[in-house]
């Protein structure tokens, strides 16, 4: 989300990008495929803070360690 908000990005970046990869290869699909604007997928990521679904079948760890690095607040 600062990279698409023209913020300097860090190492919360790539903590995001990490949650993002590993939520795709649990769920063997592509994040965020329901957006086909790129407009509305901004919005969706950096105003309303939308994040994958996290599935049932996670591990509980698994989900905590997701919303954890996905956090809306990079500081966290």
């Amino acid at each position: 989300p600062e990279v698409l908000m023209g913020q300097q990005f860090d190492a919360s970046s790539d903590v995001y990008s990490f949650a993002i990869t590993a939520w795709e290869i649990f769920n063997r699909t592509e994040a965020f495929s329901e957006f086909t604007n790129f407009g509305t997928f901004k919005r969706a990521i950096c105003q309303r803070d939308v994040r994958p679904p996290l599935s049932p079948e996670m591990p509980v760890r698994f989900k905590e360690l997701l919303e954890a690095c996905w956090h809306k607040d990079a500081t966290k």
